[in-house]
């Protein structure tokens, strides 16, 4: 996934089971987190940037499956380059990392965030 360097955008992440049904019951979701990481391996401290509900994700139609989760200028101001990133839902004890994917033609699975600097500043 690619977005511009210090601007602000929100990332639309439709949920389904392993069926590839949407979840319906997000509402029910104890927490969620975002994280977006130098090394794969980083702690969780260390994240450049990290979200959770009420603090930049919002479960957006729950009926339809979709966290929203949004970034703004400040939170994408990183040095251009590319970093790992994870969304992680809880239900109770009950702890998944979601399988994030992208489809530009084809869908194909990907855990990194590609910050590319402004031509325009």
């Amino acid at each position: 996934m690619k977005i511009k360097a210090a601007n602000s955008v929100d990332i639309l992440f439709t949920i389904n089971d392993s069926d590839g049904v949407p979840i319906t019951n997000l509402s029910e979701a104890t927490a969620v987190k975002f994280m977006v990481k130098i090394n794969e391996l980083d702690t969780d401290l260390a994240a450049k940037i990290s979200k959770s509900l009420s603090n930049g994700i919002t479960i957006d139609t729950p009926v339809t499956g979709n966290i929203k989760v949004s970034l703004t200028a400040l939170d994408t101001t990183l040095a251009a380059g590319m970093y790992f990133m994870a969304l992680q839902i809880e239900w109770g004890t009950a702890i998944q990392e979601v399988r994030i994917k992208e489809s530009n033609g084809e869908i194909m699975e990907i855990n990194t965030l590609n910050i590319i600097q402004d031509i325009i500043r």
